[in-house]
């Protein structure tokens, strides 16, 4: 019962999860750039790939959670099945007191980004920056790019876990 009391209150630790699911290994390489601000900012980072982790380890990590960022790989201007899935499982979760972010890549147009941070909201998630979406395989500046966006959720995690009572 005091677990769910603290769920319910939207008590978390100052950690993001960077979730997301990969077709050909390119949001795969702009996660783990973005986990890697994370925990240069200070705070705590877990990364969960879909499908290969099943979705209630991943709400029931988001519970303990302040923060979680969204990725996937466009198709046909969606984003993958698996994490269309989660976030419809997110969505009717409604987790209290969460912040998020989107992420992903696309070949010649993308889609699945602005969706995944329209399904964020629509679970109630505060979505504290604009979304990180790149073209094909990410460069070095590209690179560059997503550890500083896994980096400016870092610090918006900490700061939050300040301004919380």
């Amino acid at each position: 019962v005091e677990q769910y009391v603290r769920w319910a209150s939207g008590e978390a630790q100052p950690q993001a999860l960077v979730v997301y699911e990969t077709m050909w290994g390119s949001t795969a390489e702009i996660a783990r750039a973005i986990l890697e601000g994370i925990v240069e900012a200070g705070a705590e980072g877990q990364l969960f790939a879909v499908p290969q982790t099943d979705h209630t380890t991943v709400l029931g990590a988001l519970l303990e959670a302040r923060g979680i960022v969204v990725g996937s790989a466009t198709h046909n201007r969606r984003p993958l099945l698996n994490i269309a899935v989660l976030m419809e499982d997110l969505i009717g979760l409604r987790p209290v007191k969460k912040i998020g972010a989107a992420f992903g890549s696309h070949g010649w147009g993308g889609g699945a980004v602005p969706l995944l941070e329209k399904g964020l909201q629509e679970a109630g998630i505060d979505v504290v920056q604009e979304g990180l979406a790149l073209a094909w395989r990410p460069t070095p500046q590209e690179r560059a790019r997503a550890v500083a966006f896994g980096r400016a959720f870092g610090e918006r995690i900490l700061e939050t876990m300040n301004s919380t009572p």
